[in-house]
């Protein structure tokens, strides 16, 4: 009996080496995840917050916080004479999950303003988050961003900031006391095994591939296992009465933070990320996108929709996305900055023109 499971054993492990080495020809394998990963902090107005001066990874990117607490070069609160500032908002896609600090969209798009117009200063600032949804986006602006002084404000949106927005307004209580800011009750929140596990595991093409499936399988058999799982499912589903209430709360989030800009001359530019699954396939009804699109015509500021040209690139064979998650990778942040420098240029902002 114990040489029969041993040989079972060994056929099994055999049979999973040689399925990994087979989807090892077909895929790029996983990368390494690096130890410690990027952590945040407990803060009474935001929910959470990146801790300053701070080193850490972003799966395998070198993750390094300033002493403001953003993902960003060293700068003061203060504009100094002569620079234009730019302040992206956004969550894990402008904080970019996965990408190395040279390839966010907004070093990009700072690095190409600053090519093309010699003599001038530009200052794109990452105030990215992840998690953030418009909420804690306004809240942000309200109680930290607006002191940058910027000339122009980004948003970038994802289909995942629609959750959470129907609460109400914390109480702004002044700029953010990160040295007051809680550590969480556990270092590793959510996991049963230890990090290092985890990570080994995470280079298997076998487990990764057969996880998401499973998931997949889960999520199509019963129902939604969370909220933003039957979010995600009936924006593609094109099922615009079940989203009709999120859209109408993210619109009212959305709205509130243009006014507060546009009340200090301030024009704010809306950039929409797609699914990669709509990008891979086209959704049967774009109500992600024209909803998005009905929700900020109110405020009269421009909105670019990034989805053609990410389709583009990967009809090109370029994939704007990371091989192993939902993010952009280098090529779709690159697209990003073009299309937000771009629009720049086409509404005459900052004193840029085409």
């Amino acid at each position: 009996m114990k040489i029969k499971l041993l040989v079972l054993a060994l056929s099994i492990s055999i049979s999973i080496v040689l399925v990994e080495a087979a989807l090892r020809l077909l895929y790029d394998v996983p990368p390494d995840w690096e130890e410690p990963q990027t952590r945040h902090l407990l803060d009474p107005q935001l929910g959470w917050i990146l801790p300053h001066d701070d080193q850490s990874f972003t799966i395998d990117a070198p993750v390094e916080t300033n002493s403001l607490g953003l993902r960003d070069d060293p700068m003061p609160i203060e504009k100094p004479p002569g620079e234009t500032r730019i302040l992206a908002l956004g969550d894990s896609f402008t904080f970019a999950l996965g990408v190395r600090f040279e390839d966010l969209y907004v070093q990009r798009l700072e690095r190409l303003l600053n090519r093309e117009s010699p003599g001038r200063r530009f200052q794109v600032i990452n105030a990215g988050v992840a998690g953030y949804n418009t909420t804690q986006e306004l809240v942000f602006l309200q109680a930290d961003g607006l002191r940058y002084e910027p000339d122009l404000i980004t948003i970038g949106f994802y289909w995942n900031d629609l959750l959470g927005n129907d609460k109400p307004l914390p109480v702004v209580e002044g700029p953010i006391r990160r040295d007051e800011a809680r550590e969480t009750e556990s270092a590793d929140p959510g996991h049963l095994l230890p990090a290092f596990i985890r990570n080994r595991m995470r280079r298997s093409l076998v487990l990764y591939l057969g996880v998401t499936r499973a998931k997949n399988v889960v999520a199509a058999l019963g129902q939604p296992e969370n909220e933003l799982v039957g979010i995600q499912r009936d924006i593609i589903e094109g099922d615009a009465d079940a989203l009709e209430r999120y859209w109408s709360a993210t619109g009212g989030r959305l709205r509130e933070l243009a006014s507060a800009a546009a009340e200090r001359g301030i024009p704010v530019l809306l950039v929409s990320f797609p699914m990669e699954n709509q990008v891979r396939q086209p959704t049967p009804s774009p109500v992600y996108a024209e909803a998005l699109r009905a929700e900020w015509a109110p405020t009269g500021m421009p909105m670019i929709e990034l989805e053609a040209a990410y389709r583009a690139s990967f009809e090109a064979g370029s994939n704007p996305y990371l091989p192993y998650d939902l993010h952009p990778g280098p090529i779709g942040m690159q697209i990003a900055a073009d299309a937000i420098e771009g629009e720049i240029r086409r509404q005459g902002w900052l004193g840029l023109r085409r």
